[in-house]
């Protein structure tokens, strides 16, 4: 079977982009599908997925408001569609939907789109939302409740992100002192870490606020950030650095910033925490730690409350509170043969997140859509 993936960015940004690749890598080794890529922008995706041993075209999209181009865009991509004898077009993510959509209609072949996160509200979700699909593809079951409170008469089918199997085993094996040694941290010390981009949202300001409690009564702990400046929150960055300052955390914190290995930082990690204060769509550092056999601490919202048993494999706090997310990481302080035990069952739990179930899965339900075969369930 051949399918398109139409693809808005074309660089490794985030979880839904990194996604993308994980199923490539394991569609490759299984060949249950036959993908051709068209990134909707030039970035290094491109030669990651053509050194996969797949086709990859760049189409730019540009502003959609250039209404002649953005109509021309759509018969470009309905042309290579019919020169690819695509069968089916997976839109990865719902901004691809805007052009991958209407291209599939006029083609004559089906469409899904993949929804990473939560849909908008604004006129040009509404378009989204009104484009033929047949089906939404969902990152997790809070995703899919969400998706079919907005379009109940659309189909919504839950296939759970991946970790890449290979990376995290050869992570698992290089020792944490030996991590430690690698990116210049104290080796002696109890480091508790976050991953995640600068936003207000992530939870980072809360993750600062909880270190400043455990300074209090373990003054020795080491926090550390991992993650990047995002373009939307320029001064997020500068202002936590203050209230790091203000808590006199001094040198006790330090921001890392965006790093290429953030797998090797948490294998460093004692504890990984995930803060974010809202709604998580699924959470891809909570998996990614619990691969590595780490206590992980993470916001009872969204995806986390479907990957973490709360007390067996993880802990879940409440979102938004600076000392319930400060208890969770004083247990695993307190209590190392508990974090071990933990640590052990989340590394278990995690196996079922492998790279091979995406690729089956997803194959699966891209045969039986075309086919015809799949029914309308509603989302528990």
């Amino acid at each position: 079977m051949r399918v398109g993936v139409v693809m808005p960015l074309a660089s490794q940004r985030g979880g839904a982009e990194l996604m993308l690749l994980h199923l490539m890598k394991a569609n490759r080794e299984q060949g249950k599908i036959d993908y051709k890529l068209l990134f909707l922008e030039q970035g290094p995706m491109v030669e990651t997925v053509v050194a996969l041993g797949y086709e990859a075209e760049v189409m730019e999209a540009g502003r959609i408001r250039e209404v002649m181009k953005y109509t021309a865009l759509i018969f470009k991509i309905r042309r290579w569609i019919k020169n690819h004898k695509i069968e089916a077009v997976m839109s990865w993510m719902s901004k691809a939907h805007l052009y991958g959509g209407p291209a599939a209609w006029l083609a004559g072949v089906p469409s899904v789109w993949w929804q990473h996160g939560m849909s908008g509200e604004g006129g040009l979700q509404r378009i989204i939302h009104a484009l033929p699909a047949k089906a939404v593809i969902c990152c997790s079951q809070s995703v899919a409740r969400l998706q079919h409170q907005a379009l109940p008469n659309k189909l919504t089918r839950v296939i759970y992100p991946a970790i890449d199997n290979d990376l995290m085993g050869s992570i698992r094996d290089v020792p944490m002192q030996e991590a430690r040694r690698q990116l210049g941290l104290p080796v002696d010390k109890k480091i508790v870490g976050l991953a995640a981009r600068l936003q207000h949202w992530k939870g980072v300001h809360i993750f600062v606020q909880a270190a400043e409690r455990i300074h209090t009564l373990h003054p020795d702990v080491q926090f550390v950030v991992i993650g990047g400046e995002h373009f939307s929150e320029p001064d997020y960055l500068a202002q936590l650095q203050q209230q790091t300052e203000l808590a006199g955390l001094g040198d006790r914190l330090r921001f890392a910033g965006h790093q290429d290995n953030p797998a090797l930082w948490m294998q460093a990690f004692d504890i990984v925490v995930h803060a974010s204060t809202s709604f998580e769509p699924f959470g891809m550092v909570v998996i990614e730690g619990m691969a590595l056999g780490k206590g992980v601490v993470a916001t009872r919202s969204g995806g986390p409350e479907e990957i973490i048993e709360d007390g067996v494999n993880g802990l879940l706090v409440q979102p938004n509170d600076a000392e319930s997310l400060a208890n969770g990481i004083l247990y695993f302080t307190e209590n190392i043969e508990e974090t071990q035990v933990m640590g052990g069952l989340a590394q278990h739990r995690a196996q079922q997140f492998n790279d091979a179930r995406l690729g089956l899965e997803m194959a699966d339900l891209l045969q039986n859509l075309v086919a015809g075969l799949e029914s309308h369930p509603v989302p528990t």
